[in-house]
C-alpha cells in the first residue's frame, strides 16, 4: 500500500488546501500517483488553532465528498504540533 505520511489536504484548516474543491483535486492527484491512504497532518499552532474535533470534522467532510465522487483514498486524521 502506498501511503502519503504527511499532507495538508484537509480543506480550509491550515496552510494546505484552501477549500473542499482544492482538497478533492489534491486527493485525486494522490490516487492518480498510486496512493491509497493519506495521513492528514494538519497544523496545530499559535497560527492554526486546530483541535481533534476541527481535524476530524474536516476529514469527515472530505471523506464524504471523495466517496460521492468515487475517489478511493483512505484518510487518516492527525495533527502536527508545531509550537
Amino acid at each position: 500500500m502506498k501511503i502519503d505520511c504527511h499532507c495538508h489536504i484537509l480543506p480550509g484548516i491550515d496552510d494546505g488546501a484552501a477549500d473542499l474543491e482544492e482538497a478533492v483535486y489534491l486527493a485525486g492527484r494522490l490516487v492518480k500517483f498510486g496512493y491509497e491512504r493519506a495521513v492528514c497532518t494538519s497544523h496545530c499552532s499559535f497560527l492554526f488553532h486546530n483541535t481533534p474535533k476541527t481535524v476530524t470534522d474536516a476529514c469527515d467532510l472530505l471523506r464524504e465528498e471523495l466517496e460521492r465522487q468515487g475517489i478511493r483514498l483512505d484518510l487518516v486524521p492527525s495533527m502536527e504540533n508545531i509550537g
